[in-house]
């Protein structure tokens, strides 16, 4: 099988869709496929990295997707879909859906889509319906995977799309985080914690809808007792500059032991988990409808 995958996100960027599109092509790749990845470059140099891979990456020039790269997709689209074979083509993230879309006439391959939950909301706006109903994204020869069954009934809400066509495919764990990983002992040695200390984890882009300021918030709330006891280590890049500079400053401000440890290799986070007694995400609601 030859499965052509498109994706706005992908290493060397941290994030859940670019970790989604390459473990969905390993596995792939690990079934027999022959796999071709498109991705930006984020202006980096990523040849050996990608040639590491079990499967072929096709960088173009790009980064993190902006509604004014919209053109240059539908054209690298087109481009990829006419110049191969392909039995399936795999739009990985919504800002290649409308592209994926407009370049369904120039194969007879099956036409694949994710849904990840925030894109639903986002795609709300009638300018963005009107565009989705005449490019004809859900139409007929488009299969939904959802990432959850909660996403998959909140697409079932906003969109009239046949049931049939629309599959809550549960997200997966790699293999590597059941890897060789440092005990619990030596994992809390080198980031200095003894073993009383409660110790939690957070791995996210430091950005309003993943809720760090209401854990924080949260945290000093407890008894202060209970509070002295818990180190709290927040791994991920920063996201917006604004909402990073504020909840640095949270962190200066309160009596709790934070330790912003930034991005980190998943190796390094495998051996935190192993250190940590439980992992919190506390996602918080946008006005915009982010999730």
């Amino acid at each position: 099988m030859n499965i052509l995958m498109l994706t706005s996100e992908f290493a060397p960027a941290k994030g859940g869709i670019g970790t989604y599109a390459r473990e969905v092509a390993l596995a792939a790749a690990n079934l027999g496929a022959n796999v071709t990845v498109i991705a930006p470059d984020y202006a980096k140099s990523t040849a050996v990295e990608d040639r590491a891979l079990p499967f072929e990456v096709r960088r173009f020039r790009g980064g993190l997707h902006s509604i004014r790269d919209l053109p240059s997709k539908i054209g690298l689209a087109r481009h990829y879909v006419r110049a191969g074979s392909y039995d399936a083509i795999h739009a990985a993230d919504w800002p290649f859906f409308i592209p994926v879309a407009l370049s369904r006439n120039l194969t007879k391959a099956r036409i694949l889509m994710t849904v990840h939950g925030t894109e639903i909301n986002e795609t709300q706006t009638p300018l963005k319906r009107l565009a989705i109903r005449g490019a004809g994204v859900f139409g007929s020869r488009t299969e939904v995977a959802a990432n959850s069954r909660y996403t998959r009934d909140l697409f079932r809400e906003k969109f009239s799309v046949d049931e049939r066509r629309i599959n809550a495919i549960w997200l997966g764990v790699s293999d590597f985080w059941f890897g060789i990983r440092s005990g619990r002992a030596a994992s809390r040695a080198a980031h200095g914690l003894t073993p009383d200390r409660i110790v939690m984890v957070t791995v996210a882009r430091l950005t309003r809808r993943k809720g760090h300021s209401l854990t924080l918030a949260a945290l000093a709330t407890l008894p202060k007792p209970l509070r002295d006891r818990i180190t709290w280590l927040v791994i991920g890049p920063d996201g917006e500059s604004d909402y990073v500079q504020q909840f640095r400053q949270l962190v200066a401000a309160s009596d709790c032991d934070v330790r912003l440890l930034g991005s980190l290799p998943d190796e390094q986070i495998r051996d935190i988990y192993a250190a940590a007694d439980f992992f919190c995400l506390t996602g918080a609601p946008e006005h915009s409808g982010r999730v």
